[in-house]
């Protein structure tokens, strides 16, 4: 899935931009009154991604309004659809998706000419951004409905407990239509069984592979762990790993080294952690219980406190709650 990052009344926000170095905006390729024909400079799109995160790009969009002949230059594909005003969408390709924090694609250039009485100005562009799995896995399916009454009769069923009966389930992949799903229960045994991927796949812009043992120091004490986990917590062990992969690297490597972050910037330790700004937010809507940065609730939102002498760093509450010792045994949290 694909989702557009650029409004239709704007070249560019802050978290992003876009511009064209050979049709720059207002007018540079506008030939409405021109007399002959319009050959735009040498140049390129010039695509930044300013945030602090990686992008995987899809593609960027613009419209112009009256010519339909411009070709592009640098690889993908694009498609034109509209009658006045025209819509381009350029497809980049495959090996120019991944766009690094503060990394910016000037690859793609506009081809063609404009003819006389035509405006083929680019504007109302858009960035398309990927957001999602590249193979979404399919909706959890609606369980069968039972009654308390219905769920008795059938535990007393001898294929209630049938070893042979079992439900297809691995990584990325849900069960079937009566699957726990998340939420797992178990009967005398523990679900200690996790096919490994042959192939990888993208983690916070990061190539890597998962095998739990090799990840994690050559020991099976994660998958135990996991195993004993899902028990006490009442969560699917995938679950669990998912997690631990997204937060920490668990499990993952790199060119056949672990990625496995011990320690993170904010001095959490462990296998899942919070992550800053989701603290944030906690802190800012539920104040009382966290005395020392209820100044966070007073501000707009999260990302406007953050720099602020409320809260200086996006990990300071998360540090100062969740790493620190505290003084005589009370718990920093609503110490009160």
């Amino acid at each position: 899935m694909a989702v557009s990052l650029l409004g239709p009344s704007a070249d560019a926000w802050a978290e992003v931009s876009i511009s064209s170095s050979q049709c720059p905006a207002p007018s540079a390729c506008d030939n409405s009154g021109g007399s002959s024909t319009l050959w735009p400079p040498a140049g390129a799109f010039n695509i930044c991604n300013t945030t602090v995160a990686p992008w995987t790009l899809v593609g960027f969009r613009w419209q112009d309004a009256n010519f339909n002949g411009w070709i592009t230059y640098g690889g993908g594909t694009l498609s034109l659809s509209g009658s006045g005003p025209y819509t381009y969408e350029q497809h980049v390709a495959a090996t120019d998706q991944l766009l690094p924090a503060g990394a910016c694609l000037n690859t793609y250039s506009l081809g063609g000419s404009v003819p006389v009485a035509k405006n083929g100005q680019p504007y109302n562009y858009d960035i398309l951004i990927k957001n999602g799995s590249c193979s979404p896995v399919a909706a959890f399916p609606t369980p069968t409905p039972m009654t308390c009454a219905d769920v008795v009769n059938a535990s007393n069923q001898p294929s209630f407990y049938d070893p042979t009966l079992c439900i297809s389930q691995f990584m990325g992949k849900n069960g079937g239509a009566d699957s726990g799903g998340l939420i797992n229960t178990f009967y005398g045994q523990t679900q200690i069984q996790v096919a490994k991927p042959a192939a990888g796949w993208t983690i916070s812009g990061t190539n890597i592979t998962w095998d739990p043992v090799a990840g994690m120091g050559n020991s099976p004490m994660y998958l135990m762990a996991s195993a004993m986990g899902q028990e006490y917590l009442n969560l699917d062990q995938y679950f669990l790993f998912g997690i631990g992969a997204k937060e920490h690297f668990a499990g993952a490597l790199s060119g056949g080294s672990p990625l496995f972050i011990t320690v993170d910037s904010a001095g959490v330790a462990g296998t899942y952690s919070s992550e800053d700004t989701t603290y944030d937010a906690i802190v800012a809507a539920y104040p009382g219980f966290f005395a020392d940065y209820a100044c966070v609730a007073g501000y707009p939102n999260v990302t406007t406190a953050i720099g602020t002498a409320c809260l200086p760093t996006a990990d300071a509450a998360l540090f100062h709650y969740m790493s620190q010792t505290p003084a005589g045994g009370t718990s920093l949290i609503n110490p009160n």
